[in-house]
């Protein structure tokens, strides 16, 4: 199958030859890095005269069915040709293309290349997520690399694909998979349009008094615990890795400390993450986002998603995470892809690689603090769309905790701040942005009142955010007298924002 590939994947395969056929790739969520990766291995094939063996190892078994998929496009073979080997399917391993699940990758792909190179085979490793080898039990899947002999080597060839390759052990994995090669970020993806520029809306939630009396107790003997700790350690980003470790070892001196801090703090996390506001301030934030949108909404835990879908059953949504059978799982995402569900309201099982249907609405309702995380879930409405140009991110966080107020700082990204008040969106910006324009005493409007009022008939919408030209088509495409007033004071206002930003 003859590929046209983007510009940048073109750049990285030279990179990748380049570099001896081994490297790491860190690519945006939705620029095409599957893509990319399996047209390398395609040309390396006729290069090696069809003499190429390709295994690639997934995190997960969805995974596995869609690399399948696309692999049986790219080299036009059939679904049959492809060995599987996960749980209870492992078909024979000597194909010459085989998909692994990690799990069960570890004990058994480091023989299977070894006995192909011993045979005078290339190999093509794939490792998708690649930061899922910071276990010592998924390394494992290294283990033929120092049974090579010197004249071997050379026919052993590697690609890494994460959107953040680093993790823990990183020097190792890197050695061994091969380094960072070739760095396709989300500013320059936006900028190349590959991905869809979009907009950030973060939202502050307060916690209840009895939740914000918790979390300032528990925030006061979290600081005096960790007070108690080694100073290089209670101030780095290693704290967790530190804790846990130490958790472990019933002869540390840290012991007892540690696990009662993780207790504490997983605790803290608990009142943040499930704050009572959470729910009502989605709830209201998706009856206001147009019923022609498609939206995701990303939860923490099954628990809350399982109340949100409860209260969304009406605005055709369905769920997905973990806790569901294959077949609910199935069914949730094909109603989202064929547009018969509206909303997929989801948890952390959506949150890596799965082919989804692109949104256009992503709601963070709650998360980690991880940037990883916080990359994946945001790529789910970034792959590029004929159908919009712009995609938005509502970001929910509870004010005055230890959670980030910005969901990311990005030149790329534009944000605007609100909070959420007794049912009600308000940002101090745009309060300016509305005084601004009623001074200049607009006449379009019969009455400055009326201009005032349709100011606020939506605002978190983000309607007056589009450009003058979208806005002109959606004027022109509605008789509604009230609609045609409405978008003609998003116009002035996009133009009051163009302002802004000049």
């Amino acid at each position: 199958m003859k590929l046209t590939l983007l510009e940048w994947q073109n750049e990285a395969i030279k990179t990748w030859y380049d570099n001896n056929c081994r490297g790491t790739f860190k690519v945006v969520t939705g620029a095409g890095k599957t893509i990319m990766a399996l047209s390398a291995a395609l040309d390396l094939d006729q290069k090696k005269n069809d003499n190429l063996y390709v295994r690639i190892v997934v995190p997960k078994i969805v995974l596995c069915r869609q690399w399948s998929k696309v692999l049986s496009n790219v080299f036009s073979i059939s679904k049959s040709d492809i060995g599987k080997y996960y749980g209870e399917v492992k078909d024979t391993l000597d194909k010459k293309f085989v998909v692994y699940v990690i799990n069960s990758a570890r004990y058994r792909i480091s023989s299977d290349i070894l006995s192909l190179i011993r045979k005078g085979k290339d190999v093509l490793l794939i490792v998708d997520e690649c930061h899922h080898l910071s276990g010592e039990e998924n390394r494992k899947i290294f283990d033929f690399l120092p049974l090579l002999k010197k004249e071997e080597v050379t026919r052993f060839h590697s690609i890494g694909l994460s959107a953040t390759p680093e993790c823990n052990f990183f020097d190792d994995v890197s050695r061994k998979l091969g380094p960072i090669i070739y760095n396709y970020d989300l500013e320059n993806a936006i900028k190349d349009d590959v991905i869809n520029s979009c907009k950030v809306v973060n939202i502050g939630i307060n916690l209840t008094k009895e939740e914000s009396e918790l979390y300032t107790s528990l925030t006061r003997t979290i600081n005096a615990m960790l007070n108690k700790l080694p100073l290089n350690i209670a101030s780095s980003d290693n704290l967790f890795p530190w804790l846990n470790k130490e958790s472990r070892n019933p002869n540390s001196y840290y012991y007892e400390i540690a696990n009662t801090l993780l207790r504490k703090l997983r605790a803290r996390t608990t009142i943040i993450v499930m704050a009572q506001e959470r729910i009502e301030c989605v709830y209201n934030l998706i009856a206001q986002i147009p019923e022609s949108k498609s939206i995701i909404v990303f939860c923490e835990r099954i628990e809350q998603a399982d109340i949100l879908y409860s209260l969304l059953k009406d605005f055709r949504a369905v769920e997905y995470h973990s806790k569901l059978g294959d077949v609910q799982k199935a069914n949730a995402l094909r109603s989202f892809s064929d547009k018969s569900a509206r909303i997929l309201v989801s948890c952390k099982a959506l949150d890596e690689g799965l082919d989804v249907k692109d949104a256009d609405v992503g709601i963070w309702i709650s998360g980690g603090s991880g940037e990883r995380q916080k990359i994946q879930r945001l790529g789910r409405i970034l792959r590029k769309d004929k159908e919009k140009d712009i995609s938005i991110f509502y970001y929910i966080y509870a004010q005055e905790t230890s959670e980030e107020v910005h969901f990311v700082y990005n030149d790329a990204i534009l944000e605007y701040d609100f909070t959420y008040q007794g049912g009600g969106y308000e940002s101090s910006f745009f309060d300016e942005l509305v005084s601004s324009l009623i001074e200049e005493n607009d006449e379009s409007f019969e009455t400055q009142e009326i201009l005032y009022d349709n100011c606020y008939l939506n605002v978190i919408a983000m309607d007056w955010t589009l450009s003058e030209e979208e806005l002109n088509l959606l004027i022109e495409d509605t008789t509604v007298v009230a609609k045609r007033n409405y978008y003609c004071a998003m116009k002035l206002l996009s133009r009051k924002l163009l302002e802004c930003f000049a």
